[in-house]
């Protein structure tokens, strides 16, 4: 539907595999809405996504 949230009306069942989400949750919005795959958590309650918090150092390599 044309709203905010995008209103799920019909899934296929590759949702699923997009979304790794059953195709059931986003039909009339019913558990989850489709904006809400691309809105992130702030980095303070996600450390996960901070790319400082890593344990690995960077590696530059050069372009030739």
């Amino acid at each position: 539907m044309n709203n905010d949230d995008f209103t799920v009306i019909y899934a296929t069942r590759s949702m699923h595999a997009l979304t790794d989400y059953p195709r059931e949750d986003f039909i009339r919005n019913a558990v989850r809405t489709l904006p809400s795959l691309t809105e992130t958590e702030p980095i303070a309650t996600a450390p996960h996504l901070d790319p400082t918090a890593s344990t690995h150092p960077l590696e530059v390599i050069p372009v030739l």
